[in-house]
This record gives C-alpha cells, sequence and structure tokens, in this order.
C-alpha cells in the first residue's frame, strides 16, 4: 500500500440515538443507516470541488510522509503515488454532534487548524440545513457543543 496524498478515507460516527452514520472525505454527502442496514437519510451540500494545485501537488509528494516510498522504490514510487493522486481535494475532514442531536460537518477545503476560521455546516436530524458557522476549532479531540 502507498500513501496517497489528499486521496479520500471513510468516516463513521454514532449519533446519541446510536445509529451509525457514514461519510467519506472526498464527497460532500453524510448517510445515515437505518436499521434495515441501508441508508435512510443523506445530508450534503452541492459543493464545486476545490482544484488541487501545481504547488500544492509537489509540496505533498516532497513531505516526510513518502520518505519510505522515496527510499524503497525511488522516483519510480513517487510517480505511482503522483498518477494516483485525486484532481481535487477531499470535501470533508470531520463531523460529529451535539447534545441537541445537530450535525456537525467540518468542510477540510475551505481552512485548516492553524487558528484560522474553518466553515462547518450544522444540520438537524432530518437533514435540513441549520447553519453554516465559521470557527476556528480544533476537532481533534472531538469537540462538546452545548446549546
Amino acid at each position: 500500500m502507498l500513501p496517497v496524498p489528499f486521496s479520500g478515507e471513510p468516516l463513521f460516527g454514532f449519533d446519541a440515538a446510536g445509529r451509525l452514520w457514514y461519510g467519506y472525505t472526498g464527497e460532500p454527502q453524510l448517510h445515515r443507516w437505518s436499521n434495515s442496514r441501508e441508508f435512510d437519510l443523506t445530508i450534503g451540500l452541492d459543493l464545486a470541488p476545490s482544484a488541487i494545485t501545481a504547488a500544492e501537488r509537489d509540496e505533498a509528494l516532497a513531505a516526510p510522509g513518502l520518505e519510505e516510498v522515496r527510499m524503497s522504490l525511488g522516483q519510480a514510487g513517487v510517480a505511482e503515488v503522483s498518477a494516483m493522486m485525486p484532481d481535487s481535494k477531499p470535501f470533508l475532514s470531520e463531523f460529529f454532534f451535539d447534545d441537541d442531536g445537530h450535525v456537525w460537518v467540518v468542510r477540510s477545503s475551505e481552512g485548516v487548524w492553524d487558528g484560522s476560521a474553518q466553515i462547518i455546516d450544522i444540520y438537524d436530524l432530518r437533514g435540513t440545513s441549520v447553519a453554516t458557522a465559521h470557527v476556528a476549532l480544533a476537532v481533534d479531540p472531538r469537540p462538546r457543543a452545548r446549546h
């Protein structure tokens, strides 16, 4: 397995009712599984993908995380990783639930945790968009949102 920068990753979480939610960072939606083992709700925004610039691609390929690839496979390995990289950045980085049952979805391409504001979309459990917040918020560990 090769580490591929900007590739999507699965996200899982449970709401207060114990229902499983699934997201994939490469898509701008979350899905809720019902007890009948199928999605009973999909929420998300119609977001345009944010393209990866040439400079971002070069920086990712030069990152320390690919040092093992460079050492064991050389430039051919780096070229293989480059060919597997998507053309756009992931949409989501994390989601969590507040005490009132709202789903907070953190957009990944709109900000990073460096003290700058991130864009977080907030939905109720029916899938209705409640608000969009611009917050400087670290999501690891997950915050507790109350009231």
